[in-house]
């Protein structure tokens, strides 16, 4: 049956096994399947992970389950890794003084407009670089916020130095 996995099985006989494990680690490969004459007499494989840097010893017979269910695991590390780095790029504020100070992305509220937004440049001292549509962090509604003076936020604007 398809499954939809990529393996790539490295014959190379020429390189160290922890020559391959640097080689394909290096090449970015989140998960290694080793299979040597230990896991051929127990009919098992071992995974290596490299988001955890663990092994796990599976049966042959659920190979394709367990690939799949470690792959889910593998991506919700990744994803959460990503976020809790994000959460710490990013000052959520609308104490404009305090974000001139931070070397990070700013979440201010804003109302939309360019007027605003020259605004927030300026007290800021960084560019408005796009508009919040949708945000894994949660930042809890702006509206109703009195920004630029008088102005009544709507929406949040994302601030910072892109390189």
């Amino acid at each position: 049956a398809d499954s939809g996995i990529r393996v790539f099985v490295d014959k190379n006989f020429e390189k160290t096994p922890g020559w391959k494990y640097y080689y394909w680690e290096f090449k970015g490969t989140p998960l290694r399947i080793e299979i040597g004459s230990r896991e051929l007499r127990t009919r098992t494989v071992t995974l290596a992970r490299r988001d955890t840097l663990s092994k796990i010893t599976i049966p042959l017979d659920n190979l394709i389950v367990e690939i799949e269910n470690v792959w889910k695991d593998i991506e919700m590390n990744m994803y959460r890794r990503a976020l809790d780095h994000l959460k710490k790029m990013c000052l959520i504020t609308s104490d404009l003084g305090s974000a001139q100070a931070f070397k990070g992305l700013v979440i201010t509220p804003w109302d939309g407009s360019r007027e605003c937004a020259e605004y927030l440049e300026k007290e800021t001292g960084k560019p408005l670089i796009g508009e919040i549509v949708e945000s894994p962090i949660e930042l809890g509604s702006c509206k109703g916020r009195i920004v630029c003076g008088d102005r009544v936020a709507d929406r949040y604007a994302l601030l910072g130095v892109t390189y």
